[in-house]
């Protein structure tokens, strides 16, 4: 890719056999898309295309790493800069697109899953899966060219939720500096990071507006049980500057400690307690649409995995009851 981001500028650098055509742009005046539109222009005029005709794999994989991290979150460009240089590259690195058939994806599949077999790599189907997403991924960025590379069948497994006597022991053990934290995550069904921003300024008394993600925002009613908490709450807590309702740090640690004390015997994290949440108001209600208007899901196809998690709870309670 002859479009790089250097600092504050953009740089174009084309090489044409000897000659090398070099420009700078400062940011401050350009877009990327301006910049892109100008390569375009100056190769259109130099009589070359931009598409890599002869390059292999490992010849374009640092340009499509500067894209991702121009165009990609962070932790999106650690796994893909991970996956190119552990998986791979070390297997497609000196091939074109065009030599990248369904058989060699098929080899490289069984290639990986004996690895992760054997114990000599990390990893699951949902791993392979990812290589082959960003492999397909470079190619069509980096190439212009769609190479065919089918995903293997992978079902996330369905996480198992408490009980509402496990949520109460689980309340009941927490430390009363993270157990209003906890009691507004089951209560307002919303993820840890959605919590720890939320401000006392988002709190109108009846109820708590959550800023979920891609900046979308939502009202969610605040039941009486958790009005009574953030009045106990907010009587023994000195107010951040922030104006945060739970200025706290290791929250994992903390329930993890909960979760001992309370003699839970599953896997609890924060998250759980949002899935719990849904889980319970579907088995009571059935309602579904108010689960997706409460968790600020933008499909009810996000919301259904709740249908599933009640349905092994009821099929775990038949097995135990009837064997």
């Amino acid at each position: 890719m002859s479009v790089r981001s250097r600092g504050n500028s953009w740089q174009i650098d084309i090489h044409l056999s000897k000659e090398r055509h070099f420009a700078t742009f400062p940011k401050t005046e350009y877009s990327y898309e301006d910049v892109l539109q100008i390569e375009k222009d100056i190769r259109a005029r130099l009589g070359k295309q931009k598409v890599h005709v002869k390059d292999d794999i490992n010849s374009v994989a640092s340009d499509y790493l500067d894209w991702v991290k121009l165009h990609q979150k962070p932790a999106t460009l650690r796994l893909k800069r991970y996956l190119l240089t552990l998986h791979i590259l070390p297997f497609f690195g000196a091939m074109t697109p065009e030599r990248i058939t369904e058989g060699l994806i098929t080899t490289y599949k069984k290639k990986r899953k004996q690895e992760i077999k054997s114990a000599v790599s990390k990893g699951n189907d949902r791993m392979i899966n990812l290589e082959l997403l960003t492999l397909r991924h470079l190619c069509s960025q980096m190439f212009k060219e769609k190479i065919s590379a089918e995903l293997l069948p992978h079902r996330k497994e369905l996480p198992v939720v408490l009980t509402k006597e496990e949520v109460k022991a689980f309340l009941d053990a927490a430390e009363p500096k993270y157990r209003t934290l906890f009691v507004f995550m089951y209560h307002t069904g919303s993820r840890l990071s959605e919590a720890l921003n939320a401000k006392w300024s988002d709190l109108d008394g009846n109820n708590v507006t959550i800023y979920g993600k891609g900046g979308r925002w939502r009202n969610v009613p605040i039941s009486n049980t958790l009005k009574v908490e953030l009045a106990l709450y907010k009587g023994i807590m000195v107010q951040h500057e922030s104006g945060r309702l739970f200025p706290f740090s290791n929250i994992y640690k903390a329930v993890d400690r909960t979760r001992k004390k309370a003699g839970i015997e599953k896997r609890v994290y924060p998250h759980l307690l949002r899935h719990t949440l849904g889980t319970h108001i579907l088995e009571a209600t059935g309602d579904i649409r108010t689960i997706q208007e409460i968790f600020g899901h933008q499909a009810i196809t996000t919301t259904e995995i709740y249908t599933h998690i009640a349905d092994q709870q009821k099929r775990n309670v038949l097995e135990k009851t009837l064997g």
